[in-house]
């Protein structure tokens, strides 16, 4: 369980993994919803933070290519929140032992 586990805790290079992880998982979520050949780009920021909890927030930035005339951006916006938001990492084992 990650309850308890903040910032802090984590060490670089389980900070640097969290962020990547959050960001295959990000381009997982958008490319089964987008096909690639209507991305003409995609540019996620993953930040995190914590206090108790460890926070990982993603930022998109996702623009569509003319290709994509027939893309309902609302529609595919509204598919598109509720999963990034839903994203999990698991970092039950980074806890350390009290």
């Amino acid at each position: 369980m990650a309850e308890g586990l903040g910032l802090s805790r984590l060490s670089f290079n389980q900070v640097v993994t969290v962020c990547e992880i959050a960001e295959v998982a990000a381009r997982r979520c958008i490319l089964s919803k987008v096909p690639r050949r209507v991305i003409s780009g995609l540019d996620l920021a993953i930040g995190i933070s914590a206090s108790k909890l460890l926070t990982v927030n993603v930022g998109v930035n996702l623009t569509l290519s003319p290709l994509a005339q027939k893309v309902d951006v609302d529609r595919l916006s509204k598919l598109l929140m509720p999963r990034l938001k839903q994203l999990k990492v698991s970092l039950g084992k980074w806890q350390h032992a009290s």
